[in-house]
């Protein structure tokens, strides 16, 4: 539960919101929270409201608790029931409330200072005055936040946020022109007053060499988007002494979620990144004290000097670490993707001695007898270079990342091949950063085959031992976009 000091140096009593590790935020009541009742009869021709009601009986984790219903003597017989947090009525004896105002761009940026202007809802319908009702409260807003990357050496100092669809000519936010109006009996908005900016206050923000500072809004979700509709865009536009402007693809939102707006700061350029949903996700292995699949039952089975060791993100036993002989790897049950479908492989890995000479960090696929030309996916390094290696041909990207005793991230992405198609083509990526140019073939193409199992630390205990880390490792049926691999990437970074 965040501190008083977390809501800008104000002291409050309001709904506390959290954000998990894994990006979701967890809302709680608090001691001192009080909501509004609103009582209307069964023909609705009565309408009786009594506001700052204590929410007691709070349970330990925040989640439930009791309030006191008093009936006005005016409501008899069968009536309806509305509650609302966060917001007073228009007026006594009315259903209409008025949402808090826009946040400012002065307004504070910690999670903790959108609890003061979040808005939640009941309805009970047909009771009685024997009805002890169980209500569950819904959202009208959301949150939506920005995520800064500061991916240089030095400082990123930021005076000025805006998140505008105003060039677009739509408005992707209500309550955003003034205060909106909300009927809790009709559960819709009698005034919306949407507009299509978003300030963030920034004033003296610096975000220090490669971490990340996160900046969040409660709002009021505005225009539906049509999925199809490309045109529908929203301009993130930041002030650091110059003025950078980048368009991203627009969505709807929803009331009730969470929202995230990524961007890192390569010293040039914004750039918006994306991480993947797990729909595509075939495997995962974490590494994470085992060798499982975290997404499937493609397990793997350590063989030889293969030990635990400290993980990119210092989490000790989170990583697995391989001696570089004979013997050494870790081999899983079945193959990979196989055949020419597309597919993504991400994966950390830290290297102890990089030389001339082929180290493979993954491999699956091959068929012995024939000297199977395009029938293995392998990734493998070599200093200076990230290498793959579909069988009989290797192809390796220069970096001056790749090198010893560093943690990268490297992320192969092949884009599949239909019917009839005579070109393969691959994406190269260390650290996020596209290595170009695009690499295309048009003989030996992938048709990667089931022979081999998939992998870790070698090419099927025959050569190429690796010597060093490996963690985090990724398979997905799809090809990642470059936002994507960049969001992999930047998923864990330090806040």
């Amino acid at each position: 539960m965040p501190d008083e000091e977390t809501k800008s140096g104000t002291a409050s009593t309001r709904l506390s919101f959290t954000e998990t590790e894994e990006g979701t935020i967890t809302v709680q009541w608090k001691a001192g929270d009080k909501i509004n009742l609103c009582f209307v009869s069964e023909d609705g021709t009565i309408v009786r409201t009594i506001s700052d009601v204590a929410m007691t009986n709070i349970s330990e984790n925040g989640k439930q608790a009791d309030f006191d219903i008093t009936i006005p003597e005016e409501i008899s017989g069968t009536f309806h029931l509305y509650g609302v947090y966060g917001a007073p009525f228009t007026e006594e004896n009315s259903s209409n409330v008025v949402l808090p105002a826009p946040a400012a761009s002065s307004s504070g940026i910690a999670l903790g200072d959108a609890e003061d202007i979040s808005v939640m809802r009941f309805a009970a319908k047909n009771l009685t005055e024997a009805s002890s009702p169980q209500v569950s409260f819904s959202h009208i807003g959301s949150i939506f936040s920005v995520w800064i990357y500061n991916d240089t050496a030095s400082p990123l100092n930021v005076s000025q946020i805006r998140v505008s669809s105003a060039s677009h000519k739509f408005q992707w936010l209500k309550n955003s022109s003034g205060q909106a109006l909300f009927n809790l009996a009709d559960n819709q908005f009698t005034a919306p007053n949407a507009g299509s900016d978003l300030l963030f206050s920034s004033s003296g923000l610096s975000i220090a060499p490669y971490t990340t500072s996160r900046l969040y809004r409660w709002v009021i979700p505005g225009d539906a988007i049509d999925s199809s509709d490309t045109s529908k865009k929203i301009d993130f536009s930041c002030y650091t002494g110059s003025y950078f402007v980048n368009t991203v693809s627009a969505r709807t939102l929803l009331a009730g979620k969470y929202y995230r707006l990524k961007m890192v700061w390569d010293g040039s350029i914004f750039s918006n990144i994306k991480t993947p949903t797990k729909n595509n996700l075939v495997a995962y292995w974490p590494f994470d004290g085992n060798a499982e699949d975290a997404e499937g039952t493609n397990h793997g089975t350590l063989y030889g000097n293969v030990t635990l060791t400290t993980g990119r993100k210092g989490d000790v036993g989170g990583a697995y670490h391989f001696d570089g002989s004979k013997g050494d790897y870790i081999r899983c049950v079945a193959p990979g993707i196989t055949g020419s479908t597309a597919r993504t492989i991400s994966l950390w890995a830290k290297a102890d001695a990089l030389s001339t000479n082929v180290q493979a960090l993954f491999a699956y696929g091959e068929n012995d007898g024939s000297f199977a030309y395009g029938r293995r996916f392998e990734i493998s390094l070599t200093t200076g270079n990230l290498v793959f290696d579909r069988g009989g041909t290797q192809v390796g990207k220069p970096s001056s990342l790749v090198s010893n005793n560093r943690w990268n991230h490297y992320a192969i992405v092949y884009k599949g091949r239909e019917a009839g198609e005579t070109v393969d083509t691959l994406d190269f990526y260390v650290n996020g950063t596209y290595l170009s140019p695009l690499y295309t073939n048009s003989t030996n193409m992938v048709n990667t085959t089931t022979q081999y199992p998939i992998y870790f630390g070698s090419l099927y205990d025959k050569q190429r031992y690796f010597k060093g880390a490996i963690d985090e490792v990724r398979m997905y049926d799809r090809a990642l976009i470059e936002s994507e691999v960049k969001g992999l990437y930047y998923k864990d970074w330090s806040n």
